[in-house]
């Protein structure tokens, strides 16, 4: 089971080979569909458009709001000539990103007017794309050198002006080579973060870059933490999920900008060891981090940085946290946990399970 999308009354899964519509957690409609994945979804007060990538197309339905059931036929957006591994829709200028795994390469498609704008090459595995405002993403980019016949790591972000044409509004290199570089960006806050994770010397920096300012106005080792995943808890906090290298067990950090230290660290109650990993990672209020494991699919912690952890149990396992400020994804099955947004431990449950015996 999978949380494709939720948003006011509406949640939209998919189960199996079926997608289900409900609307304040009652079936609205549903309707077949097996083989398409990467699902993206957009909602006004009438409609409800779904697109999914299926091998090379991306294809979309619309759903009636109005008129329970009423599902369109799948339409052809885009047919490309690779296989699109991700993919990301600029709604309003009706642009698609498409990600091309085999190449390591970012394509870039106008859809209203029918054109190729061109592509981006993404350096050594770093496919993902951070979608900035409704006209800019930003990608971690392969810049090469041919002096030397290297490539590097730059932060490139791209902007779609009037004239509809594209054009690079900021780079910034990176450097660390044979770092793995994570975007770490809130919608809440302008600025944003560059997490990067050097591995064979055991060392994680945090870079913060103000908009269209090449120099990072922070910049830190916060040690050996080997963090994968990364949130903002409020505008100068920062979360690490990660590995201790020297215990080898899964470790959560809160790092203040202010004071440039760790405030806070915690492990689960139990010391698990590695290779389980924090699977979704959530800021439900500015001092609050709710989070799950891999080992323990059926535990929502809930990380106070004053006070400590605390777990809830369920009788089945985690799905998703909705209103997520990082970039996780659904992958797990059972049942949907969803923190209010800024609301202190206030936590409320869906079962999933229930939901889908009453359809």
């Amino acid at each position: 089971m999978e949380a494709l999308f939720e948003r006011g009354s509406w949640l939209l899964l998919k189960s199996g080979a079926q997608v289900l519509l409900y609307r304040n957690l009652e079936l609205f409609t549903r309707w077949d569909d097996a083989e398409t994945v990467e699902f993206r979804c957009q909602v006004s007060s009438d409609e409800l458009q779904v697109y999914g990538s299926r091998g090379r197309r991306i294809e979309s339905r619309r759903v009636n709001l109005a008129a329970p059931g009423q599902v369109s036929k799948c339409e052809k957006v885009l047919e490309v000539w690779f296989e699109v591994s991700r993919y990301e829709i600029l709604w309003e200028p009706g642009w698609v990103l498409c990600s091309d795994s085999a190449a390591g390469c970012l394509h870039v498609f106008d859809v209203v007017f029918g054109r190729y704008v061109g592509y981006v090459r993404f350096y050594a595995f770093h496919e993902r794309v951070v979608l900035v405002d409704t006209h800019e993403f930003m990608v971690v980019a392969s810049k090469f050198d041919q002096d030397v016949m290297t490539a590097s790591a730059t932060l490139n972000v791209y902007k779609i002006h009037e004239n509809r044409n594209l054009a690079l509004s900021l780079s910034v290199s990176l450097g660390e080579e044979l770092a793995t570089h994570k975007i770490v960006r809130d919608s809440r806050f302008a600025h944003f973060g560059v997490v990067s994770v050097h591995e064979i010397l055991r060392t994680t920096k945090i870079r913060l870059y103000l908009p269209k300012v090449a120099e990072p106005f922070y910049e830190a080792d916060v040690g050996a933490i080997g963090a994968y995943r990364t949130c903002f808890a409020d505008e100068i906090t920062i979360v690490f999920a990660g590995t201790d290298p020297v215990t080898d067990t899964m470790m959560l950090v809160a790092h203040d900008v202010a004071s440039s230290r760790a405030v806070s660290r915690v492990a689960p109650p139990t010391q698990i060891a590695a290779p389980t990993r924090v699977t979704y990672l959530s800021a439900s209020s500015t001092k609050t981090i709710c989070f799950a494991l891999s080992s323990d699919p059926n535990l929502v912690y809930v990380w106070d940085l004053q006070t400590g952890v605390s777990t809830c149990t369920q009788p089945s396992p985690v799905i998703a946290l909705p209103h997520d400020y990082s970039d996780t994804k659904s992958t797990a099955s059972g049942f949907y946990v969803c923190p209010d947004r800024l609301s202190t431990l206030s936590v409320r449950f869906r079962d999933l399970n229930q939901l889908l015996q009453a359809s």
